[in-house]
Formats: C-alpha cells, structure tokens, sequence
C-alpha cells in the first residue's frame, strides 16, 4: 500500500478507536436520549471529527478511503451494539446468571420477559415517544402514531411483510 493509503487506514481506523472511546464516556452520562439514539449520533459526530482531522493533518488523503474504513468498522460495532442491547436472549441469560443455581422457573421468565417487557412496557414506550395514549376504552394512536403506523405499513406492503415482531 502506498503511504496516502496507510494513512487513509490509519485516519480511518483511528476515527473508529474514537468513537469507541466517545460511546463508551457518553453511554455512562445521564442523558435524555437512548442508548441507540446516543450511539448513531455519537457515530456522526466522530466521523465529522475524522474528517475533518484527515483534511487537516492528513496530505493528499482520500475522503472514501477514511470514509470506507470507518463506516465499516463502525457499521459492524453498530450491528453488534444493537444485537446486544435489544436481545431477549442475551437478557434471560443474564438474568439466569444472577440467580441463585443460575436456574428460573419457566412461569418466571415467561411472566417477565414476555407479559412485562413484551407488552407492558412497549406501551410505556409508546406513550412516551407520543405515538399512542390511554383512554377508557384502552389505548389510541395520536396523529403522530397514524403517521408512524402508516409509514410501517407503507414498508410492509412494499416489501412484502406478512408478519413482523
């Protein structure tokens, strides 16, 4: 490889390192946003910075190599990172760890993995990013969760979901 490529790499790969030590400092910050929400902002945030570095310290560099390099590496983080934090399984495995014979009673993990985060708490999500409310008949979208809904619905049909979830 030539010298502007090993820089390019290095630009790139070193842009990942920082934006693995940025997600690791904000995701501990008492913040509004979630930890998804945190990590896809902090990724954009970096890769300006790496830009930027690289059109500053970098001579004769090349924007799609830096850029290559450091939405490969961070895309895979983000798959991962994702896969981790959303994961039922990972959960119930955790959950059997912190138990005493590293054992649960099937009711248990169905009654709190299922009934309560399945449901129960989607509905606190979803009235808490506005999507949907409580009325005495149960719950209703607001105009903001027709919007969404439609939109879903729109990607379903367009891609031919049957199911989902």
């Amino acid at each position: 490889m030539s010298e502007t490529v090993c820089a390019d790499v290095s630009f790139g790969i070193g842009g990942f390192a920082f934006y693995l030590a940025m997600v690791a400092i904000v995701l501990r910050l008492p913040w509004a946003f979630s930890p998804a929400r945190a990590v896809i902002g902090v990724a954009l945030l970096a890769y300006a910075a790496v830009v930027a570095a690289a059109a500053v310290f970098g001579s004769g560099g090349n924007f799609w190599t830096v850029s290559i390099v450091f939405w490969f590496t961070t895309l895979l983080f983000l798959m991962a990172f994702g896969a981790v934090y959303k994961s039922v399984s990972l959960r119930i495995l955790l959950d059997l760890l912190g138990r005493p014979g590293h054992a649960g009673l099937y009711s248990a993990i169905l009654a709190r993995y299922v009934v309560a985060e399945s449901f129960e708490n989607r509905l606190i999500v979803m009235q808490e990013n506005g999507f949907a409310v409580p009325t005495s008949a149960g719950y209703a979208l607001t105009d903001k969760g027709r919007r969404l809904a439609g939109a879903v619905g729109a990607l379903h049909h367009l891609f031919a979901i049957d199911r989902s979830g």
